[in-house]
């Protein structure tokens, strides 16, 4: 019984003897994370913005001088050539005034003439000695100011009669009457508060649309594209003419602009419309997952600097893929973060997976 006893106690001993010396295996704490080396691509990029199209040529119209009207003769959507009258003001008061002003300037030049004579026949007598140089010089400084005054007469009398005819507004161009905000009898004085006529020229039109400030990057002037019209089946071709070259402080976009032949009067002043344009880019291209906090054109990312992250942010811009191109913050070669990265401290140590 004893050496059974001794038996299993030896074997016990010996068992916990062997467990004390294996080794415990090392857990990696590090987070663990899947990379990929970020290159260049190209991308096939396809925009839709929405558009307005505007007359090539449009102007607000009201006249020059303050009073009553007297008729309105257009409406909206009449057609006027350049020279028609759109509208009569009372000109009582302005005929009065030219009135006024010709019979001054008639006045005026009877004066100047009858002392320009006197000033002729003074000069005749001081050649003869008659009179002294003193009274010649009284003489001709009266017709001196007899013509100054002539002068000053056919002023108004032309200030008066541009009045008068500023009682008549005429269309400075062709066009259509697409704004009348008023009526016979109503006095006009002052800054209009409201456009009271708007004339536009719809022959030619222009399409504006705002892109993105990222988005512009790879825009080019004479970039091709589409406008669509709401209730029209067939886009109409177009070419973008202008790039603002300014963008907009507050909501970051660029104003682009195209010109159409509209001849036919198929667009409006005012139309909505959307401009969609399609155009290569070859940009750096990192995976869509790899984005985080993404905004309107920025996102944060995480590169692998050694077995460190570091966090940065990067401007990007649309795709259609699971790529998108970047414009700043990462370079060709780098090694992005895609997978296990959402939760990572900026200057974390990880853990690279192996590529499935």
């Amino acid at each position: 019984m004893f050496s059974i006893i001794f038996a299993c106690f030896f074997a016990c001993q010996s068992q916990e003897s062997e467990s004390k010396t294996d080794p415990v295996p090392k857990v990696d704490l590090r987070p663990k994370v899947r990379v990929e080396t970020i290159t260049e691509k190209q991308f096939v990029r396809t925009l839709s913005l929405p558009a307005t199209v505007y007359a090539q040529k449009s102007a607000i119209l009201a006249p020059k001088v303050q009073g009553r009207i007297e008729s309105v003769d257009v409406h909206i959507g009449d057609a006027v050539k350049k020279g028609d009258i759109l509208m009569t003001m009372d000109r009582s008061d302005y005929l009065a005034g030219f009135t006024e002003a010709s019979a001054a300037y008639e006045l005026a030049q009877i004066q100047a003439n009858q002392a320009k004579k006197s000033a002729q026949r003074f000069a005749d007598l001081l050649e003869q000695e008659a009179i002294t140089k003193i009274q010649w010089e009284e003489v001709d400084m009266g017709a001196q100011l007899a013509s100054g005054q002539a002068v000053r007469a056919k002023a108004g009398l032309d200030i008066a009669k541009s009045r008068l005819q500023d009682t008549k507004l005429r269309a400075p161009f062709d066009g259509i009457i697409v704004t009348r905000t008023i009526e016979k009898g109503e006095m006009m004085g002052g800054p209009a508060t409201r456009p009271p006529l708007q004339l536009v020229d719809l022959s030619y039109v222009r399409i504006q649309a705002s892109i993105g400030e990222t988005d512009a990057i790879a825009l080019k002037k004479n970039q091709t594209g589409s406008l669509e019209i709401p209730g029209q089946h067939e886009r109409i071709p177009i070419q973008i003419s202008r790039i603002n070259q300014a963008v907009d402080p507050v909501v970051k976009t660029v104003l682009v602009e195209s010109t159409l032949d509209n001849s036919k009067h198929s667009l409006k002043h005012n139309q909505s419309a959307t401009l969609h344009m399609e155009f290569n880019q070859t940009a750096i291209s990192i995976p869509r997952q790899a984005l985080l906090n993404r905004q309107s054109a920025s996102a944060n990312i995480f590169v692998l600097v050694g077995d460190n992250v570091e966090r940065r942010v990067v401007q990007y811009g649309r795709s259609e893929t699971d790529s998108v191109p970047v414009f700043s913050g990462v370079s060709v070669g780098d090694t992005v973060l895609i997978a296990g990265h959402n939760r990572l401290q900026d200057g974390a140590e990880v853990l690279v997976l192996e590529a499935e």
